[in-house]
């Protein structure tokens, strides 16, 4: 049988898949609160890139959990964010409606076995980037509606595939791996290709060489656990992530007249992207 035509994400398409709507009564209780957990010494601001996102994604509250020499620089850099040292992270992951786990972080055993420790426990959205990805192949069991978003590389380490393989067929691997882990997945890319795990596939066609900058993964990532903190369905809240990341790119990219353009400059961009329905992107 073969598989469904995969449909291209644009204004049209996310007309389909509205996000949670904020009235004048709304709190940040009610927006959801997100937990992100991640960063090193000499990658803080890989957190920072994705806290400020989901905060531009109109959360109500995010928590960052990092190493403790960190702390006071996120804080001094997020002061909308709670900082919570190692010993809080069960904590703020038990109140979180969403949870990205892995800016700035390598692979490692450790690591791995904290996203199958966690997983076994969650029961909102749990989003795995970066160093977290391939932990995925070690959660034994999960209530979590997950979504990863690797780019080529953690995909090839993922599946055990090469690189190349994965750039070729970018779109048949990300059914496969969304349909084996029954999990939503976001391959980014020139083209961004993302999978249910029911097999519905969606693609961006990118056009814009700025957005291949250091941080504006973790930028896109932000975008998904706020929105899915808001209470957004995966899928919504992916789907919206990765337009809205891509128009904020447009919009730096007029500003700037192609490549120079800093992560940290996208989310300031998104909440007129997302509260106009996306009327106000280019292209």
């Amino acid at each position: 049988m073969s598989q469904p035509k995969p449909k291209k994400i644009n204004r049209s398409l996310l007309k389909k898949f509205a996000l949670p709507e904020a009235d004048e009564r709304c709190d940040k209780e009610s927006r959801g609160q997100v937990l992100i957990i991640g960063g090193k010494p000499g990658m803080t601001g890989a957190v920072l890139l994705a806290a400020e996102a989901a905060l531009r994604a109109g959360c109500g509250k995010v928590s960052v959990a990092c190493p403790l020499s960190m702390r006071e620089a996120v804080s001094a850099a997020i002061p909308e964010a709670y900082v919570a040292g190692p010993d809080e992270e069960d904590k703020y992951f038990a109140k979180a409606a969403a949870t990205l786990i892995g800016p700035g972080l390598d692979p490692s055993p450790t690591l791995h076995h904290k996203v199958a420790r966690l997983a076994a426990d969650a029961e909102g959205v749990l989003i795995l980037d970066a160093g977290a990805i391939a932990g995925l192949s070690r959660i034994k069991k999960t209530r979590a509606q997950i979504v990863i978003t690797p780019h080529a590389g953690e995909m090839a380490k993922l599946t055990g595939l090469k690189r190349e393989d994965i750039e070729e067929r970018a779109g048949e691997v990300s059914v496969q791996v969304a349909k084996q882990y029954q999990i939503t997945v976001v391959l980014k890319g020139a083209d961004t290709h993302l999978v249910t795990p029911e097999g519905r596939q969606f693609y961006f066609e990118g056009s814009n060489p700025g957005l291949g900058v250091s941080g504006s993964g973790d930028v896109l990532a932000g975008l998904m656990v706020g929105l899915s903190a808001r209470g957004a369905e995966p899928l919504a809240a992916a789907l919206w992530s990765v337009f809205t990341h891509a128009q904020a790119g447009e919009v730096l990219r007029k500003e700037a007249g192609g490549i120079g353009f800093l992560a940290r400059e996208l989310p300031a961009h998104c909440p007129a992207i997302l509260n106009s329905g996306g009327k106000h992107a280019h292209g």
